[in-house]
Parts: C-alpha cells; structure tokens; sequence
C-alpha cells in the first residue's frame, strides 16, 4: 500500500513540476509580449508629458523717441576712394591622384587611405555618406585613379563600380 501511494505521488509530482514551470514560463512571455506593445502608447506619453506648450514671446512696446532739436545741416564728407578689388584666386589645376585599396580594407581604412591623399575632408563624412547611400558594403579593394576635384559622392561611385 505504501509502495502503491509512493510510486502515485513520484509519477504526478514530475506532472505536476512540469505543469508549474510551463505556467510559469507562459505568465512572464505574456508579460514581457504585453510590455513591447504597450511601448509605443508608453512613449508617446513620455513625449507628451515633456513637451512644454508653445507661446508667444511678451515683446514690450518701444517707447516713441524722442524729436531732435533741429540744426545745421553738416559738410557732406568726401566719399572714400573705393578700394581696388583683389584679384580671384587662380583655380588650382586638377589632377588625378592614385589610390590602392589593399584586400580586405574596411571602410574605416578606406576612408583613412582617400584622407592621406587629399581626397576628401574628414573620414566621418565618407563613412556617413557610403552608408546613407547603402554602398557602404559595396566598396572595393584595387587601384583607382579619381580626379583631384571629385565630389564625395564621386569618389564613392568610383571605389563602388557605379
């Protein structure tokens, strides 16, 4: 009789703790999928909350000034000579500068190796704009000759091949 109770409670008690830890699962899943969709509302609150309300600024009238007390017109002055306008910078001469991608660079080396030669300002814009346009993955290893004058977007073209 006791081996008949024992055996009854060791065989529903795994049922049992299995049934618990499916609950268990199941009620923090039901939590956590309720939290993410209730973000959005959340947020939108938040916004709301700290979002200051619009007004006008108070602008004071200016008092009405006062009449001058007329006099004597005064001797016009002599106009200045105008100065002679400096001549505009000559146009530096364009040229065409080489470059050599190595295999496996990254757009950070990349953007390091057109910085070294002149080619563009600051490596951040070339990473920013290669990723704007999508290219970002698209750049590739080789020797290319790009014009001293390319625009950003044309020193991107020709390390992508478009």
């Amino acid at each position: 009789m006791i081996n008949k109770l024992r055996n009854f409670i060791y065989n529903k008690s795994d049922i049992f703790v299995a049934i618990v830890i499916i609950s268990v699962a199941a009620i923090i899943i039901t939590w956590k999928v309720n939290a993410i969709l209730n973000y959005p509302s959340y947020m939108s609150a938040q916004v709301e909350k700290t979002t200051l309300p619009v007004t006008e600024p108070i602008v004071e009238p200016e008092p009405d000034p006062e009449p001058e007390p007329e006099t004597e017109p005064e001797a016009e002055p002599e106009p200045e000579p105008e100065p002679e306008p400096e001549p505009e910078p000559e146009p530096e001469p364009i040229s065409i500068i080489s470059i050599e991608i190595e295999p496996g660079s990254n757009g950070e080396d990349i953007a390091d190796v057109l910085v070294n030669a002149g080619l563009i300002g600051e490596a951040r814009d070339f990473l920013v704009r290669a990723e704007e346009r999508s290219l970002g993955t698209k750049l590739r290893a080789g020797d290319f000759d790009i014009p001293s004058d390319a625009t950003l977007d044309e020193v991107i073209n020709i390390l992508t091949g478009n």
